[in-house]
């Protein structure tokens, strides 16, 4: 089984080859725009692949083959196997249902999802944050501007991460979503996150750009104001060509 680098995807394709025999084709298209609209138009694509077949594709959000283990990368010297009978990888399974379009983003019901209250981005509301997984978006309470969408095993750790980062807003508002502990599998928010990063790009034609590309960095020791110049740099340049593939 080859290593998890340079490309995640390789001990996936790998395993199911091995197990089932199959022969791959890859299809391709050249597009002109930015690396955060890239990955937000594969978001969209992989979200429209779930929508029309009820599930993910087999080899995307670190699903795997549930008869083998996963090679790791090649600095570990550590290659995937098939395990032994009788034993599943414990990161395999069924995929969650495909998200659907409902309401706009800000709305406390988009994408059919039960979100809840919107809390500043400040430490005084730490405890109003489950420690549960779930997904949460994050937006300019001024402008209604989304910042963030994204996923975590741990709400409040990951609340507290975000509050500690410098945004490119005076005032970050967070929503979130909850999963259920006992049944939730760290591909299946890594589904969910997907479906709404896509659906948000479909419904505005926008990208959730610290989604996709981190452009918040540390809080310094002592805090200092932004200049104009500063918040544009934040913002990031827009890439050349790229290619959007899948197998």
């Amino acid at each position: 089984m080859p290593y998890n680098d340079p490309h995640t995807a390789a001990p996936s394709l790998w395993a199911w080859r091995d197990a089932e025999g199959l022969n791959f084709e890859c299809s391709a298209t050249p597009i002109t725009c930015s690396d955060n609209e890239r990955k937000a138009i594969e978001c969209y694509l992989l979200w429209q692949y779930r929508l029309e077949r009820g599930r993910s594709t087999v080899c995307n959000h670190g699903h795997f083959h549930p008869l083998y283990s996963k090679s790791k990368n090649g600095s570990t010297r550590y290659r995937g196997s098939r395990l032994s009978a009788g034993n599943i990888y414990a990161i395999s399974g069924s995929s969650l249902p495909p998200l659907h379009e409902n309401a706009v983003p800000l709305e406390p019901t988009w994408m059919q999802l039960s979100w809840s209250s919107k809390y500043h981005l400040h430490i005084t509301n730490l405890q109003n944050i489950p420690t549960s997984p779930g997904v949460y978006k994050i937006f300019d309470a001024d402008t209604s501007e989304m910042l963030y969408i994204g996923e975590s095993e741990s709400l409040r750790k990951r609340f507290r991460d975000h509050y500690q980062k410098v945004w490119d807003c005076l005032n970050p508002i967070f929503s979130f979503y909850e999963l259920p502990n006992t049944t939730t599998l760290s591909y299946h928010l890594l589904e969910i996150e997907n479906d709404l990063i896509g659906a948000y790009y479909h419904q505005t034609k926008v990208v959730p750009n610290s989604s996709l590309k981190t452009i918040i960095q540390q809080l310094p020791a002592t805090p200092t104001k932004m200049t104009v110049n500063e918040r544009k740099r934040r913002k990031g340049k827009s890439g050349n060509n790229k290619l959007v593939s899948y197998l």
